[in-house]
């Protein structure tokens, strides 16, 4: 009797070291497997990624090319992009049959709906690129719909237009493009103080208005 008593609980006992064994085995190959997964899933999104960026590069530059009805201009919804006649999410929506995978190029509108595309974060106007007549033509309108007081007078335009151009007859003027925004309070200050008549106090309030 004890001998059977003693055979059982040697055992009970080689069976809970196999169990305890066998958790850890089967443990450590959950994690391997979670590990594997996760790398899988970390190069397909990667490589998803690299598709919706090369995707959008394509259809911008499809949108440059001599044709493309979108060349001259771009919009808040349809940046950089030429439809052709398709909807915008068939161009930045990709998902793989009967999966979740997949990408999509989207950013959020307005009123936090997801707009299709891509989009200037910045959508800053380069004023550097303007030629002359069109430079001057691009700084009056934007003065002009920007509210800023004296924005009207042409003079202000023309100064801000002349300030880069090497001809300048201003001998303060930069006479090279424009490096920074800020340096668009120069002119500005020119203009107050110099057509305007202001004293530098004011004109560098005034101008620093404009600017904001």
């Amino acid at each position: 009797m004890n001998k059977r008593a003693s055979v059982l609980i040697v055992s009970l006992w080689i069976l809970a070291i196999l169990v305890i064994f066998a958790v850890g085995v089967g443990y450590r190959v959950w994690v391997a497997l979670q590990s594997a997964r996760f790398q899988m899933d970390s190069l397909k999104a990667m490589l998803y990624s690299k598709e919706a960026i090369i995707q959008a590069m394509h259809i911008a530059a499809d949108d440059v090319r001599d044709g493309s009805p979108t060349k001259e201009y771009d919009t808040l919804a349809h940046c950089g992009i030429n439809p052709a006649g398709k909807n915008v999410k068939e161009i930045f929506y990709r998902k793989l049959a009967d999966t979740t995978e997949g990408f999509s190029v989207e950013f959020a509108g307005i009123s936090g709906e997801p707009n299709f595309g891509v989009r200037d974060e910045e959508r800053k106007i380069n004023i550097n690129g303007m030629p002359g007549i069109g430079k001057h033509s691009l700084i009056q309108a934007l003065l002009s719909v920007s509210g800023a007081q004296d924005a009207d007078d042409p003079q202000m335009a023309a100064t801000l237009a002349g300030w880069t151009d090497e001809a300048s007859l201003i001998d303060i003027a930069k006479k090279s493009p424009f490096s920074a925004p800020e340096e668009m309070l120069g002119p500005l200050e020119y203009y107050y103080r110099n057509i305007r008549g202001l004293a530098d106090a004011e004109a560098k309030n005034k101008a620093y208005a404009v600017y904001a």
